[in-house]
């Protein structure tokens, strides 16, 4: 049984550059930036900085997650010995 990824591509490139631009800003000083994700407006202080690397990270993971696929990834390779 496939699951459907939860998201496109496209939404999550959209939600991983709006976390970047909202990072940015605020590490240029901004007080306080608007973060628009898809619908979801949300006012976001330097205090929140944290929370947005952690959705930052989550989206980053489930855009590689829809490139490779889920599940065990096999690499091949030799273990050098000596």
């Amino acid at each position: 049984m496939t699951v459907a990824p939860l998201y496109t591509a496209a939404e999550l490139e959209e939600r991983i550059t709006a976390l970047k631009a909202a990072e940015l800003a605020l590490m240029s000083g901004v007080v306080e930036y608007t973060l628009d994700m898809g619908g979801h407006r949300r006012q976001v202080r330097y205090r929140d900085l944290e929370e947005i690397r952690t959705h930052l990270r989550y989206f980053q993971g489930e855009k590689i997650k829809l490139s490779v696929g889920n599940g065990p990834q096999v690499f091949a390779g030799r273990v050098r010995r000596g």
